[in-house]
């Protein structure tokens, strides 16, 4: 968790996600059915009254980054790396974790790490809302990558284009078999280059920005075509985009 959040907050320049609060709970499971392995999904915080959330960073191969709250109260976080040698996990089993009510907290050494309020929890997703200093952070696990936007693998390849409004721009992203967008933009109004990265579901459901930018492009694949809306609250423009499969 701890390796995690450092690159959560990198991403999003932020602030330390800790919370001054003490906590109640006793940790370990609570009958909830919360306990087990946990996937790193999803990160992003509320922009006005909409979740903006993109990709968690996924581990090297077939391994993803995960975590496992275990019964007795043991919070396991297992992160890949690729050195020479090939993909090795590194295992941190030093924290802790406790669910009081919908509280839930993340603790190293005694002090806590992560509390946050669960908004979303059912068999596949636990998704928690951290407020701090007045930010609100997302954060959401799946119970399984695979069935993250359902079957997006008519959307794999290379997909090219353009967008205009307030300031105008090209588009380059490349979406994988699993939904998976990566890519990056170009501003010719402010002169540079910005990544993106977000995902594409079943029904051609296009999500995808950069966190650093405040950039979204939202948006609906049919067939080779790509239309949608794009919007940049952190410099108050906007406008609409346009892409076709390569």
């Amino acid at each position: 968790m701890k390796k995690y959040y450092v690159l959560f907050i990198s991403i999003l320049i932020s602030s330390i996600l800790v919370s001054c609060s003490s906590d109640d709970g006793e940790g370990g499971d609570d009958g909830s059915g919360i306990t087990g392995k946990w996937f790193y999904y999803q990160q992003g915080m509320i922009v006005g009254s909409d979740e903006v959330l993109y990709d968690a960073v996924e581990g090297c191969g077939d391994n993803y980054n995960h975590v496992e709250l275990k019964s007795n109260g043991v919070f396991k976080e297992v992160w890949y790396n690729s050195s020479g040698s090939g993909c090795t996990p590194e295992i941190d089993e030093s924290g802790t974790w406790s669910k009081n009510g919908n509280t839930f907290t993340i603790s190293y050494d005694g002090e806590i790490w992560m509390q946050g309020e669960i908004k979303l929890f059912n068999d596949s997703t636990l998704k928690v809302h951290s407020v701090e200093d007045g930010v609100t952070y997302v954060i959401v696990f799946k119970r399984s990558l695979d069935d993250g936007g359902g079957d997006a693998s008519a959307f794999a390849g290379q997909w090219e284009g353009a967008y205009t409004g307030d300031d105008t721009g090209t588009f380059s992203v490349t979406i994988n078999n699993n939904g998976q967008i990566n890519g990056n933009g170009h501003s010719i109004n402010w002169e540079e280059t910005f990544t993106l990265s977000g995902t594409v579901n079943s029904d051609g459901s296009f999500n995808a920005g950069n966190t650093s930018t405040g950039a979204t492009f939202t948006g609906t694949i049919i067939g080779n075509n790509l239309t949608g809306n794009w919007n940049n609250p952190t410099t108050d423009e906007s406008g609409t985009f346009v892409g076709q499969k390569q």
